[in-house]
């Protein structure tokens, strides 16, 4: 799966926040964090949707720098209600365009369980937004607010 999007903040300022998984974790939609410190903070329950239905999971996220303008993000999960599983890999490009960035996601994911048996209807269903608020996290810089207050309505290069 790829995806782009244009996010109106310098790409130095994103670098900054992927380097710092305390405020990546702010940035994710639908994540509620473990209370215990040491899982770290990209580990807790994160609800998805798919297709018309939602699944909550537990598990964690890892952010890797590869280079300064590549990063990588693993992550695994487990259904709560239920036994299935989810692994994924996205990796994220940054590309210096204009007063902004653009970042490049290539992903993949397997899954199985409830997840697994959710046949897709189409490009509707891979448009399906995350649940969470449709405002920025506090410490989050970029995102949909910014975009919306430029006139960007925060949606990828496909939605625009």
């Amino acid at each position: 799966m790829e995806h782009q999007v244009f996010v109106p903040v310098p790409a130095d300022s994103l670098r900054a926040v992927l380097r710092d998984p305390a405020r990546v974790a702010r940035c994710v939609p639908g994540l509620q964090q473990d209370a215990d410190a040491e899982s770290g903070p990209l580990s807790g329950r994160l609800k998805v949707r798919v297709g018309g239905n939602t699944v909550t999971y537990r598990g964690a996220l890892s952010i890797t720098e590869r280079q300064p303008d590549v990063f990588a993000v693993d992550g695994e999960g487990t259904e709560i209600r239920g036994s299935g599983t989810v692994k994924l890999s996205v990796v994220l490009r940054l590309t210096t365009e204009g007063d902004g960035s653009r970042l490049d996601f290539t992903a993949g994911a397997t899954a199985d369980g409830r997840a697994a048996s959710f046949a897709p209807r189409g490009d509707r269903d891979r448009r399906t937004p995350l649940p969470g608020p449709r405002r920025r996290a506090p410490g989050c810089r970029g995102g949909a607010e910014r975009s919306r207050r430029r006139g960007g309505g925060g949606r990828g290069r496909r939605g625009r």
